[in-house]
């Protein structure tokens, strides 16, 4: 059975089909984010290997001129894919699969939206976190356009695991999300 990311649409409080995060899919895209080590350094962690508790990279995206921060992992969840559209979404060297109702900030003709990830187009540009100028203690964010959506394989009946954060978003293969 393959891991996936879950969540439901907790802004609106609607009884939605979950989100998922594919986690080592047989696409060959594993899911990551910066997690805080005890050295109080960055470090690449698979999103399977997340716990309550870690701190991770985050950022709020209607802020665009503040920096990047942390948060921490207050819950994990478990479930079932319910959604049958699974997106694979590339900006750049940056690719995330997420099924067509998780919630992501980006930016159409310079508004700031945040909506399903269904929504999204080509040229869409979404919040990323700069690897190439990335410095343990003060990491960077800028926006890529979307280069390109498809649609992915059916993973209804797979199971999830979401990790929850304090400030509600989390950075997955350096594309902020909404977790």
């Amino acid at each position: 059975m393959k891991k996936l990311i879950w969540k439901e649409n907790r802004r609106y409080k609607w009884n939605l089909v979950p989100s998922a995060v594919i986690s080592g899919t047989e696409t060959g895209i594993d899911h990551f984010t910066w997690k805080v080590n005890s050295d109080e350094q960055y470090e690449e962690t698979n999103l399977k290997d997340i716990e309550e508790g870690h701190s991770v990279l985050s950022f709020i995206p209607n802020e665009m001129t503040s920096t990047l921060s942390n948060s921490i992992v207050t819950e994990m969840q478990t479930g079932k894919v319910n959604d049958k559209v699974v997106l694979k979404i590339e900006a750049g060297e940056n690719s995330i699969i997420f099924t067509s109702t998780h919630i992501i900030p980006f930016y159409r003709d310079g508004s700031f939206i945040e909506d399903n990830i269904g929504v999204l187009q080509v040229g869409d540009e979404v919040i990323v976190c700069d690897v190439q100028e990335f410095s343990e203690h003060q990491p960077t964010h800028s926006t890529l356009p979307i280069d390109s959506i498809t649609i992915g394989e059916d993973l209804s009946e797979s199971e999830l695991l979401h990790p929850y954060t304090e400030k509600g978003y989390i950075f997955v293969n350096n594309i902020l999300v909404e977790g």
